[in-house]
């Protein structure tokens, strides 16, 4: 991911949970349920921020490992979440994790961030135990925003703060098929109830049940493909 998109997190991070985010209240339960933590299973959060979705994580008995590369976001997780391993990694990167590790992998909110779809993708899959499953949400490649606006402006605004960029889903499911994966479910999450509070009532009005975000869950083969 690019400095630019690195230094606005670390800027953000005092009072990231306190702003406004409908990304994140939208798909929260939703992304749970898809994701379906289990007792005793590992799980990588790619993209932690700060560690929001961690808690429920460990309520469900799962063992979890946050990674970031903003180093602020990364202390408010650490302060919140104590005993939980977290390591400052680039997700443009290699991961610092041996092959077959984890039983599932959350990616929330991260992957328009990332420049390239593919090397991540595939270290995913590398470091995901056969059988093992990964949840990535993004925003919907329908949504527009002209329009959207929110009752209290949060002081985080990535379209004009970071870099972000606009893959298809194509983009997606090719990166997902090359690695290896196979898409389970796909899940379009529409504006609701869940965020009028946090929008203008104009904005409710014309927003209503459009998509705003797309879920993906793929599962790693229980006998992976030969390389080619």
């Amino acid at each position: 991911m690019t400095q630019k998109t690195r230094q606005a997190y670390d800027r953000w991070a005092h009072q990231y949970d306190a702003d406004p985010h409908p990304h994140t209240k939208l798909e929260f339960d939703d992304i749970l349920a898809l994701l379906a933590p289990q007792a005793g299973e590992k799980i990588l959060d790619a993209g932690c921020g700060t560690g929001r979705y961690i808690p429920a994580l460990i309520r469900a008995g799962a063992r979890v490992v946050g990674i970031d590369f903003s180093p602020n976001m990364l202390a408010s997780a650490r302060s919140k979440n104590p005993g939980v391993e977290f390591r400052a990694v680039d997700l443009s990167s290699s991961l610092p994790f041996v092959d077959r590790e984890f039983d599932a992998i959350l990616c929330a909110q991260v992957a328009e961030h990332l420049p390239v779809l593919g090397p991540p993708i595939k270290e995913f899959f590398r470091i995901l135990k056969p059988g093992g499953r990964a949840v990535i949400s993004v925003t919907h490649a329908s949504m527009t925003w002209e329009g959207y606006e929110l009752r209290s402006p949060p002081e985080s605004i990535l379209s004009l703060q970071t870099d972000i960029f606009h893959h298809t889903p194509g983009d997606y499911f090719i990166a997902l098929d090359d690695a290896g994966f196979k898409i389970d479910k796909i899940l379009q999450i529409p504006v609701s109830e869940k965020i009028r509070d946090l929008l203008t009532p104009q904005t409710y009005e014309k927003f209503q049940g459009r998509f705003q975000i797309m879920a993906v869950r793929m599962v790693k083969p229980a006998v992976e493909r030969p390389a080619n």
